[in-house]
């Protein structure tokens, strides 16, 4: 398969790479016919003067991270020479989210054989960096590179992956591919391995005793959750699992004795057990519930048994003086606050792609109402953007039901996508919640103009229709 990307040149992708894995502050001048650029690094972040060709593209509506990848395929390097790393005064633009300029960089103009070469061969064997996840400087991951991850966490060849997977081809490639370029996966053979093999852990007749020992505890107990949060958790749970450690996927500390485990696993197993399919709107996609309740069962085997706890904690540096689920979570707080904190900067600036990307990640590392309320603002700016931004208005109000603005970004993006009926809807419900809002009466009077009535009759209609709808 061929692709009309251009790619960028390897070494200033692998200079940029270096400095981003190894955290470096440290700086890299590219010359090229026509001029030159400087890239300069803070602890592995990526930041240029203003007045050189690539800073347009982190400002205001210079295009954001695509943009950014456009202009550096456009080089052709003469030259890529170390220099001296930015002063701690110097005014600089950025950072810009590194790690996803390499994911995307490293999959940019390439073929999906040469991705299967990247990546070692469909016989070669890969497997996910133990506890890579957990530190910030990784991006927040997509469900579908969290599934890929989980189902990494004992090596497997790549081609068994792909057989055995449910996304297409290229897509599962492209995303291996990217997971590789940050170095969240890694060759087997320097992959750090933990002490349990493929299947060592979970052999399918165990799985299946856990999954009907608590099939029959919810036959007796069901579990006392609507369908609307409990779908809700479950899609956070897959969103976050894939940078979890069994004490954070089973919200317990380090220390926690053999009857927290025990009883943690069992509230965890309960909620994310496949026989829920159906009464979460999840047939068809079990597998989402199937990994959930694997990965509950293994940080159940693993945290249970002294020995293989023993093993785990020295693997993912879990010792005494280490950090615990409830620092860990509270670092994830704190990095999802930043991300908010300077995406309102950037959304002031008219930097939307930007924004988007940080709040992207602030919405898995800790979902709060108010970073779904940017996000989907961020996300209107953008016709292509739309249906994402409804989508981040709905998830805001699942956690916070009767929120205002939630329901008027609610109304704007319906109304963007064309659903106008429901659009008046939530528009009626902000004014007659909070007659003086402005944007919500003006919406109504938008719509009542278009079928060319005045808006008292319009809003008695809306009326009429939610009143016919109960």
């Amino acid at each position: 398969m061929q692709t009309t990307e251009r790619p960028i040149a390897r070494k200033v992708l692998d200079g940029v790479r270096g400095f981003y894995l190894s955290r470096a502050t440290a700086g890299l001048e590219v010359t090229f016919p026509g001029g030159s650029q400087q890239l300069l690094f803070r602890a592995g972040e990526l930041f240029v003067p203003p007045d050189e060709p690539l800073a347009p593209a982190f400002n205001g509506l210079g295009g954001g991270l695509a943009r950014v990848l456009e202009v550096m395929s456009s080089w052709s390097p003469a030259a890529v020479r170390p220099v001296d790393p930015p002063h701690a005064e110097a005014r600089l633009v950025g950072p810009l989210p590194t790690a996803r300029l390499i994911m995307e960089a490293f999959t940019r103009g390439r073929t999906e054989e040469e991705l299967v070469e990247f990546l070692g061969g469909e016989r070669g064997r890969i497997v996910a960096r133990p506890g890579g996840t957990n530190a910030t400087r990784f991006p927040a991951l997509e469900p579908e590179d969290a599934f890929l991850l989980s189902r990494l966490e004992h090596a497997a060849a790549l081609g068994d992956i792909l057989y055995q997977g449910t996304m297409d081809r290229r897509s599962t490639v492209a995303r291996l591919s990217r997971l590789r370029a940050i170095e969240l996966i890694l060759p087997a053979e320097t992959g750090g391995l933990a002490a349990l093999g493929d299947g060592d852990l979970l052999p399918p007749q165990l799985l299946e005793r856990f999954s009907e020992r608590i099939a029959a505890d919810l036959l007796s107990s069901p579990v006392a959750l609507e369908a609307t949060p409990h779908r809700v958790r479950v899609a956070q749970l897959l969103a976050q699992c894939g940078g979890m450690t069994h004490y954070e996927l089973l919200d317990i500390p380090v220390d926690a004795s053999d009857d927290q485990v025990h009883r943690s696993y069992t509230e965890l197993a309960r909620l994310v057990h496949p026989s829920h399919a159906e009464h979460l709107s999840l047939i068809g996609r079990e597998v989402a519930l199937d990994l959930l309740f694997e990965r509950a069962a293994r940080a159940y085997l693993t945290l249970n048994d002294p020995r293989r706890r023993s093993q785990y904690n020295l693997e993912m540096g879990l010792g005494i003086g280490q950090k615990g689920a409830e620092e860990r979570a509270i670092e994830r707080k704190e990095h999802a606050r930043r991300s908010y904190e300077r995406s309102r900067d950037l959304v002031a600036s008219e930097d939307f792609h930007f924004a988007v990307e940080l709040m992207r990640q602030a919405v898995v590392l800790d979902p709060q109402p108010e970073y779904y309320l940017l996000l989907g603002h961020a996300q209107l700016r953008n016709d292509h953007w739309v249906q994402q931004a409804l989508d981040s208005a709905r998830s805001g109000l699942r956690l916070k039901p009767n929120d205002l603005p939630l329901h008027l970004l609610l109304a704007h993006a319906l109304e963007r996508k064309g659903d106008l009926d429901s659009a008046a809807q939530e528009y009626l419900l902000v004014c007659d919640r909070e007659p003086e809002q402005v944007a919500a009466a003006e919406g109504l009077g938008r719509l009542a103009s278009l079928q060319g009535i005045p808006v008292e009759t319009f809003m008695k209609r809306v009326r009429a229709g939610k009143k016919s709808q109960r």
